[in-house]
């Protein structure tokens, strides 16, 4: 049983911060990393410039009882190595269409395990991936994020978790 599984969900309409669930979110990372790609990644606060950006973007989209996305931003080294050991395929050197879909899949499955913690009528999008340095990722609506840090053996990247202000009737 995961750390996901055994967490009580979130109710409806409660707020969600990273650094509130920063052992899950850790612990969801570290599972996928060791699980699926064989290798290990660590939460590393020291790399936790709110500036620093990484040049390879995944993202999941929430609606329905929470509002929000995950981002994972990756630097290429990891992106790389992430494509060969999730796909079999040799390391690639570029970002081509296998290394988005391996981005996409890990967001995926990161977004998947932390939707076990947020309310029940909560959906996940297809995931997005967005690669370069001149760009910026938006979340329309948003009012809140938190970003985690994390490195590995082959390169570092970040989780963050934006939630969508709520509509308020007047």
């Amino acid at each position: 049983m995961t750390k996901s599984e055994t967490q009580e969900p979130i109710a409806v309409g409660d707020s969600v911060n990273l650094d509130e669930h920063a052992e899950l979110a850790a612990s969801l990372v570290h599972d996928v990393f060791s699980t699926m790609l064989d290798t290990e990644a660590a939460p590393d606060p020291a790399s936790a410039d709110p500036a620093r950006r990484y040049p390879v973007v995944g993202a999941i989209y929430f609606a329905g009882g929470f509002k929000g996305a995950v981002l994972i931003e990756l630097e290429h080294s990891l992106a790389f190595e992430a494509t060969a050991r999730l796909m079999d395929v040799p390391r690639p050197s570029r970002v081509d269409a296998d290394v988005r879909d391996a981005v996409g899949e890990l967001a995926n499955m990161i977004a998947g395990n932390l939707k076990a913690i947020l309310p029940p009528e909560t959906m996940i999008s297809m995931p997005s991936v967005v690669e370069g340095s001149d760009f910026v990722v938006s979340v329309v609506g948003a009012n809140s994020s938190s970003r985690m840090a994390f490195s590995s053996p082959h390169g570092a990247m970040s989780l963050t978790l934006v939630e969508v202000n709520r509509m308020r009737r007047r």
